[in-house]
């Protein structure tokens, strides 16, 4: 039975963690952007996204702005608290998007053996480019970062989707 079929029969989900640094302002924001995307075009498929810092601490609430800035989207994301990737069952996530290049060094350091499912999440977009932090910056910032993740989650999702879904020992180039 090909692997696909077999997948879909155990009900395997699509699993992917977002990455920043704090976990309070990058990562929280991919990861509600990317649930209102699967919401929205396959809410019948089986996902679980997740989000965590490099140098989080645990149970800290997402930073104003990006509160503000997701509930001007209609993102309710006050609920969220921020937890260290130590703190997450990496093996269990097929899928590791990162903002900057040192996240997924952090992140890769860390967890050898994800190496081959950790990527910039711009790359899903077919971009190298990080994701610029807005945290010191003005709700404009913000604003200017949700739109950039929108943009490349958007871009991104068919390759997000692909990835998501591989099992931990497949290929992902």
């Amino acid at each position: 039975m090909p692997q696909k079929e077999v997948r879909k029969l155990i009900g395997q989900e699509r699993s992917v963690l977002m990455v920043c640094t704090a976990n309070r302002v990058r990562s929280p924001m991919a990861e509600a952007l990317l649930k209102a995307l699967v919401a929205a075009g396959s809410p019948d498929d089986a996902w679980r996204i997740e989000s965590a810092g490099t140098w989080a601490v645990a149970g800290l609430p997402p930073m104003p702005r990006t509160e503000a800035v997701m509930a001007e989207r209609g993102i309710d994301i006050s609920a969220h608290a921020s937890q260290p990737i130590e703190e997450c069952d990496m093996a269990s996530f097929n899928l590791v998007l990162v903002m900057e290049k040192g996240h997924r060094e952090a992140v890769v350091r860390e967890f050898p053996e994800m190496a081959g499912r950790v990527y910039l999440i711009s790359e899903m977009a077919g971009m190298n480019d990080e994701v610029h932090d807005p945290v010191a910056g003005t709700l404009a910032d913000y604003r200017r970062t949700a739109d950039e993740l929108q943009r490349i989650l958007e871009a991104g999702m068919s390759r997000i989707r692909q990835l998501a879904a591989q099992p931990e020992d497949a290929d992902a180039g």
